[in-house]
């Protein structure tokens, strides 16, 4: 006919097949021919046929005796979520048995299967000759996986939902590690079986080679059991548990290792923690978890971590419309610290609202926080100091924008701030202080759209007002203010200090530009440059975090992500000699499956900040998600 037209049938009345209890197939072709001597016929040209949620498409179908016939390139869709493709496939009326060339599959978008003949016998099971099995992304087709089971014959259950594979070489790339006779799977339908996971392998310095065999076991549909033995070259055994529970409104995690160790003074160390987290409905939430440990050094010894610290942790939070609390207490056994300068208990609530009291009167908020840090000293060296802090705050916030474009701001604060702070053989002491600052800002937005994509402009000038001294800050103790960054997430900041123990003081004008913009290739731009301008150095800042001074460092960040999952980070802290105080560059690569990611970080010295020297760090990541 040589122009595309849709037929829906019955088979029953074309075919005289007796199929007038199944389901309607739908065939769409640029041309369908029908031969009334054998009630057959045959579909050429963007053949589709739908079938009870399967399609099929290919150049060409035939339909002769009850046997549907495709030749490829042909693709093929299943109701369940399996896609692949063929060179040639065979199939009955009912699309259930058949058979399958030059298979490739994605079932459950989880397990890829590849083999030379796919076909169903009697009983209903699938079975796959010469087939690979993979879980991995195939990223080019003349690369192999990153891993792959290679079998003589694959046989899938449906009824038992197992697959088991004859003959199985295994393969990491193109080099062979195992070979089997026979080995058993779960299909990828199912989401909890109990069974081996796959093994660990790799090397430490500390323990010497290492392998670790997790074995899985289901405790119903709500809890599981993960037991994991493991063993060192260095003669090291080691015994890994981890029990999970869910319930209606939360779930509990219990975690244990066990370690073996010969060479260390504990020939039995190990390490518990107990985690939970619950739904108490009306937006509260709770969560809770407990651990310790054998002895300071287990957690980097075993590889979990590299802090030290061990943490007791509680919280009640609730959100509800513009309002959010929290209550919160956390215990900290820090065995390294025995002169007791990291607190050992922490207790926390807070609480904030917000609220506007009239059309175009902007947005106030309140906020409510009480803090306290109590210490302990195991050396002679009593010099241990408790602080409990509270805070009453009130804030404000309006925006407009003008008819030509340009968008004004304004902001205000109000806090008080009461201490109690008691140190040994010392009186207690109640320093308190009240902040004030206000701020006005003001940007114009310059838009340009088409050309080579869209781009926004927008230069932006902010001043802000705060006493030269707030209240009474001396004799209140830095707890939380230590570290200050200076970077593009706080160039508009109020307050650049982190916490509540330091703020920032001054009139001070910061000054910046900001560009985004996507390109017609889908390539992203985020650029900013700025700089922050004092009426008076009141030393807050060290030179190190680039504040210091009357005029601050230059700031500069910049991103670009491009179309292809490319993305570059730059940022960095210089003086006008280009001088760079800190600096960080980031580049990650993601393709939706497995993202490598590295950077390098360099940051000077500061005693105030308790940095000693330079530091210069770089880091790498590999994550995927099964894929290559």
């Amino acid at each position: 006919m040589g122009i595309r037209f849709i037929v829906q049938m019955l088979l029953s009345a074309l075919l005289a097949s007796g199929l007038h209890a199944q389901e309607h197939a739908l065939i769409l072709a640029d041309e369908i021919m029908f031969h009334r001597a054998d009630q057959s016929f045959s579909a050429v040209g963007n053949v589709r046929v739908h079938y009870a949620g399967n399609v099929l498409q290919s150049d060409t179908l035939d339909y002769r005796n009850g046997v549907i016939t495709a030749s490829g390139p042909l693709s093929f869709t299943g109701k369940h979520g399996t896609v692949g493709v063929a060179e040639f496939v065979e199939l009955d009326r009912n699309f259930r048995g058949g058979v399958l060339r030059g298979v490739q599959m994605l079932v459950a978008d989880r397990v890829r299967f590849a083999g030379e003949h796919l076909g169903t016998d009697e009983a209903g099971h699938t079975q796959i000759r010469n087939a690979i099995v993979t879980t991995c992304s195939v990223c080019r087709p003349d690369q192999p996986p990153i891993w792959h089971f290679r079998s003589r014959r694959v046989v899938h259950d449906p009824d038992e939902r197992q697959l088991h594979l004859q003959d199985v070489d295994f393969y990491v790339g193109n080099t062979q590690l195992i070979s089997l006779p026979y080995l058993r799977l779960p299909d990828p339908t199912v989401g909890r079986r109990s069974g081996f996971l796959f093994p660990e392998l790799g090397y430490s310095s500390g323990r010497g080679l290492w392998t670790r065999i997790p074995y899985f076991h289901t405790l119903g549909d709500h809890a599981d059991v993960t037991l994991t033995p493991g063993f060192t070259t260095k003669g090291n055994l080691s015994l890994e548990f981890e029990h999970r529970q869910a319930f209606r409104n939360g779930r509990i995690v219990t975690q244990a290792e066990l370690l073996r160790d010969r060479s260390h003074t504990k020939r039995l160390r190990g390490h518990y923690r107990i985690s939970g987290d619950w739904d108490l409905g009306d937006g509260y939430k709770f969560s809770a978890s407990g651990e310790d440990v054998t002895d300071p050094d287990f957690l980097g010894d075993f590889g979990l971590t590299a802090n030290d610290a061990i943490e007791s942790t509680a919280l009640l939070t609730r959100r509800s419309g513009h309002s959010w609390f929290s209550l919160g207490a956390r215990h900290i056994n820090r065995t390294k610290d025995p002169e007791g300068t990291i607190p050992f208990l922490i207790h926390d609530a807070r609480f904030r609202t917000s609220f506007s009291p009239a059309p175009g009167a902007g947005t106030v908020g309140v906020s409510l926080e009480a803090t306290s840090f109590e210490r302990k000293a195991t050396s002679g060296d009593r010099t241990t100091r408790d602080v409990t802090r509270g805070s009453v705050g009130l804030d404000w916030r309006k925006g407009h924008v003008l008819e030509n474009g340009l968008v004004l701001s304004a902001a205000g604060l109000v806090r008080f701030d009461g201490y109690r702070i008691t140190e040994f053989s010392k009186p207690a002491a109640s320093p308190s202080r009240t902040t004030r600052t206000a701020a006005l800002e003001a940007s114009l937005p310059f838009r340009q759209v088409g050309g080579r994509g869209n781009h926004i402009i927008e230069p932006f000038v902010q001043f802000v007002w705060s006493p030269k001294r707030s209240g009474s800050d001396d004799g209140i103790p830095n707890e939380d203010s230590v570290m200050v960054e200076f970077d593009e997430t706080n160039l508009l900041s109020l307050d650049r200090f982190a916490g509540r123990d330091r703020n920032e003081r001054g009139s001070r004008l910061n000054l910046g530009i900001r560009h985004t913009g996507s390109l017609e290739d889908g390539t992203e731009l985020e650029v900013m440059f700025g700089r922050v301008f004092r009426s008076r150095d009141l030393g807050q800042f060290s030179e190190q975090s680039g504040l210091a001074g009357k005029r601050s460092h230059y700031l500069a960040s910049g991103r670009i992500g491009f179309a292809g999952g490319l993305v570059l980070d730059q940022r960095a802290v210089f003086d006008s000699d280009f001088g760079i105080t800190k600096s960080e560059s980031f580049v990650r690569h993601s393709d939706g499956t497995t993202e490598v990611a590295a950077g390098y970080s360099r940051l000077l010295g500061d005693e105030e900040e308790r940095i000693s020297g330079a530091l210069s760090e770089n880091v790498g990541n590999l994550i995927g998600d099964n894929s290559c």
